[in-house]
């Protein structure tokens, strides 16, 4: 049991609306990802996002995928929901690769995802909260491109990055079946 109240703790002292668990440090055991904090098998700190997010950082969503060919293993990719920045981390050590600001607050569906052809994957992003003001977009090395659809998603819309067509991607594919412009 971690209580981010307890004195000493060094994590983020704010948890996420996704907890995700996998083994990020390769020794058989999975960790926990909360938000800004990665927590090692024993309850232990194993890295925080302090340093980029701050200590109190409400982070609404993550991704673990192999997002950047460039870097061996596994990312993970964070997003703020009380601010505008996303980033990126090595997921074994906590080593950040990149981080951003969107163009707005409050960001929300954040999805790793094929959009170009080649190597690596795509970051989609909305911000203004449940009911979207604006869409933005990055490559894996942390690139800028435009949003590439004409509709945001709608509230209570999910956007989902799966293999839909069964050719072992990451394909795009929300509750009302957005298509890329481009």
């Amino acid at each position: 049991h971690v209580k981010s109240t307890e004195p000493g703790f060094k994590g983020n002292c704010s948890s996420s609306h996704t907890v995700l668990v996998a083994d990020l440090d390769g020794d058989g055991r999975d960790e926990i990802c909360n938000g800004a904090t990665v927590l090692d098998d024993d309850g232990s700190v194993l890295w925080t996002a302090n340093k980029e997010v701050g200590k109190d950082c409400h982070v609404d969503g993550q991704v673990i995928d192999d997002i950047d060919p460039n870097n061996p293993g596994l990312e993970l990719m964070l997003h703020q929901e009380w601010g505008n920045k996303y980033a990126l981390y090595d997921a074994r050590t906590g080593k950040l690769l990149w981080v951003k600001s969107a163009p707005g607050n409050h960001l929300q569906l954040n999805i790793a995802v094929h959009i170009h052809d080649g190597p690596g994957l795509d970051i989609l992003g909305t911000y203004g909260g449940h009911l979207p003001k604006g869409g933005f977009a990055c490559r894996f090395d942390g690139t800028n491109f435009k949003y590439p659809f004409a509709d945001l998603p709608l509230n209570g819309d999910r956007v989902w990055a799966m293999d839909w067509d069964g050719d072992c991607g990451h394909n795009e594919r929300g509750s009302h079946q957005l298509r890329p412009d481009v």
